[in-house]
């Protein structure tokens, strides 16, 4: 997990976040945001991957498409894909935003907490946000390089 400090104490209003990763096999990975209080937003829960909660269920394999930190992700309300597809007709030496130009999500919890960005709406910002990464199949290695939380506060 990534701390990303806020000292706003304004209401929430809005949240993005833009991602720069490098990791092989995108079906492997959960993206999770912590707000301070302990409010969790799941982004993403192993695309392609059919679990308990999916509201998708693709057609093929997992997905096996690369991230690549020269091609960050944007995740917001709305995203222009659902996260759930993210890869979706890729191969293990395609990337993800790099290959198919797919680069603006919308969050799919899948069976993890959260719905969506505007869960955080109206609660307090200050404090250390998390963002954590998990590799649920433990197998390959990644590198996080950035990750940038947006916040607009209400007026």
């Amino acid at each position: 997990c990534v701390n990303l400090p806020i000292a706003a104490t304004k209401p929430v209003a809005d949240v993005t976040l833009m991602l720069a990763m490098t990791h092989t096999w995108v079906g492997d990975l959960v993206f999770k945001l912590v707000h301070p209080g302990g409010k969790v937003l799941t982004l993403m829960n192993r695309p392609g991957t059919i679990e308990p909660g999916d509201g998708v269920a693709p057609p093929g394999n997992p997905n096996w498409a690369n991230l690549n930190a020269q091609f960050p992700l944007l995740f917001r309300d709305p995203g222009l894909k659902d996260a759930e597809t993210m890869g979706n007709g890729l191969t293990s030496t395609d990337t993800v935003c790099g290959t198919d130009n797919q680069c603006d999500y919308t969050p799919n919890h899948g069976s993890g907490p959260g719905l969506k960005f505007s869960d955080f709406a109206g609660l307090n910002p200050m404090g250390n946000w998390r963002f954590c990464v998990a590799d649920d199949a433990s197998i390959d290695v990644g590198t996080l390089s950035a990750v940038t939380l947006t916040i607009s506060l209400a007026p």
